[in-house]
């Protein structure tokens, strides 16, 4: 259904008021202030962080979700979520099914991850941004992590468009992952290289098409977000004297 709402905290808050403003401004939309004078459209002033690159991939998808229901964004938070967190699992199991080619690891680990207490967790707290984008992540590796793309004659443009879709919307609902994802893929790339098994034309191929096709795709937001990456490595490498926001992520 669609009368359940979890803890209702302040990300919930702020992922509804940006699929609201989506609903009704364009991405790049300047703040409405002569409505914010007037005592309305409170949810325009997401529109600060829609331009600084605060990773909007979910409140788009969020907001096409409410649009299709016809039900407001509060209404369709939690089935969002939920249906994040399957694709998240269903990931998981493509991974461990790419890793041993036996179904019943695909089985086992996609259930794992649906069962995981931290992962749950996650959803229960309204993590919106955070839960698409470890999906996506374990999508990406799925498909990226296959030796027959990195050997002989390399990728073809089936496997290259649906990497590169992934690689764009985890630039746009995630960029904070990226750098994890790709440690992981160059020690792949190692281990390929000591195994005889990477040709690094097949490489360079299939980079440049999914690089020329995210940044196409992405247009000039791909640099905000990487400035918006930048800027979250800044606070995230630092400490702070002051209680956290999300202070129950301390407790064991």
């Amino acid at each position: 259904g669609f009368r359940w709402l979890a803890n209702g905290n302040d990300d919930m808050t702020n992922y509804v008021l940006s699929a609201q403003d989506l609903l009704h401004h364009g991405l790049l939309a300047p703040i409405d202030f002569g409505a914010l004078g007037q005592g309305r459209d409170y949810a325009t002033v997401l529109t600060s962080l829609h331009i600084a690159g605060a990773r909007p991939g979910s409140d788009m998808l969020l907001a096409f979700v409410s649009r299709v229901a016809g039900r407001p964004p509060y209404e369709m938070f939690m089935p969002t979520i939920l249906a994040f967190n399957l694709c998240g699992a269903s990931a998981v199991g493509a991974l461990a099914l790419q890793a041993t080619r036996r179904w019943g690891a695909a089985v086992l680990a996609a259930g794992l991850l649906s069962i995981s207490p931290l992962a749950s967790y996650g959803v229960l707290q309204q993590l919106l941004g955070q839960v698409l984008g470890l999906g996506l992540a374990a999508a990406l590796c799925a498909l990226l992590l296959q030796p027959e793309l990195h050997d002989g004659h390399g990728p073809r443009v089936r496997d290259v468009i649906p990497i590169a879709v992934l690689s764009g919307g985890l630039v746009f609902a995630y960029p904070e992952l990226l750098p994890e994802v790709g440690l992981a893929y160059l020690g792949y790339l190692v281990v390929l290289a000591a195994r005889k098994q990477l040709t690094p034309s097949a490489v360079v191929r299939l980079w440049l098409a999914v690089a020329a096709i995210v940044v196409v795709v992405l247009n000039s937001y791909f640099f905000t977000e990487v400035g918006f990456l930048r800027t979250q490595s800044t606070h995230g490498l630092s400490g702070a004297t002051y209680p956290p926001l999300f202070g129950y992520v301390l407790v064991p």
